[in-house]
């Protein structure tokens, strides 16, 4: 599965479009706290619906008033994957392959990467790596009778 593509970028273009209309669509101009809480919001959302696949849990946006503006996001994924059979390599003899009867064995993965969003006091939004565990993968192969 890919995280970016087209159908992400598209989810996340209609979503800064819609923040972006609201502001300038609205009968009353909302003062400047006012359009800041909108984007912090707007792009909240749009992160979380553009990502809806990944995200473990759309983490809860900062108030405009807060004086740390950051919020952490999780991205999980979970596969297993079946295995109809192991092999080894053996150099210039090749692949040894080894078939399991009866058994049903598979790979099970937890793919978590984590990054958080900033809004800086100068209207930039930053994406910052700031987990010890940025990416982090377990790996479980199981066999059963």
């Amino acid at each position: 599965a890919k995280l970016v593509g087209p159908e992400v970028s598209q989810d996340l273009l209609i979503g800064i479009t819609k923040v972006t209309n609201s502001i300038i669509i609205n009968p009353k101009l909302p003062n400047i706290t006012q359009v800041d809480q909108l984007v912090i919001d707007g792009v909240t959302k749009s992160f979380c619906y553009a990502f809806r696949k990944y995200i473990d849990k759309c983490p809860t946006p900062p108030s405009v008033t807060d004086q740390d503006k950051r919020w952490p996001f999780h991205f999980r994924k979970q596969k297993i994957v079946p295995i109809n059979n192991v092999g080894v390599h053996l150099g210039n003899h090749g692949l040894a392959s080894f078939d399991v009867d009866n058994c049903t064995m598979e790979l099970a993965l937890d793919i978590n990467f984590y990054f958080t969003l900033s809004l800086t006091n100068q209207h930039d939004l930053r994406v910052l790596f700031e987990n010890n565990k940025t990416l982090s993968v377990k790996v479980d192969f199981s066999v059963s009778p």
